[in-house]
């Protein structure tokens, strides 16, 4: 199946692990029930975008490199996939979203909010008097409409932590 990789500019992964065209690496023990966020599997993304926007929160690897790349999932959730053996097939260019700073900023902010949005109903059940989540929703909300409201999108960001 096609998926992606990201990896440092030297090609790198988190884990020291290096990666290049045509580069194939498996896991030396295959367990019945893998998990993701483990040495079960090789992590890799469905989707270029998703994998991007993730980074901070799984790799955070500064200025990254796409790839694609080729494995059979074995473990997967939200987006995030994990193989027994994964190949990088080659280097992709980063979306024009991604490399454009402004246009960085505003993709982020619209998955915080999205983000924010899709537990917000589990957070005002468990915390009903609490309005602040929904108060940065709204806020990140009127950032992208007014870009210098920067503060706002402080907020959004700071309500998907907070949700």
């Amino acid at each position: 199946m096609k998926l992606y990789k990201l990896t440092d500019q030297n090609h790198y992964t988190t884990n020291t692990t290096l990666w290049g065209e045509g580069f194939t690496h498996k896991v030396r023990e295959k367990k019945p029930n893998p998990s993701l966020c483990s040495a079960d599997v090789i992590h890799a993304y469905k989707n270029a975008n998703l994998g991007l926007l993730l980074n901070p929160n799984h790799a955070d690897i500064n200025n990254p490199v796409l790839w694609e790349a080729e494995g059979d999932i074995v473990a997967e959730d939200y987006g995030k996939v994990g193989c027994y053996q994964l190949t990088t097939v080659q280097k992709l260019r980063l979306p024009e979203w991604y490399e454009d700073e402004p246009a960085r900023k505003r993709v982020t902010v619209l998955f915080a909010i999205l983000s924010a949005e899709a537990v917000l109903e589990f957070y005002e059940d468990k915390y009903p008097a609490d309005n602040r989540p929904r108060k940065a929703i709204a806020a990140a909300r009127e950032s992208l409409k007014n870009p210098t409201a920067y503060a706002a999108a402080d907020a959004a960001c700071a309500a998907y932590a907070a949700a």
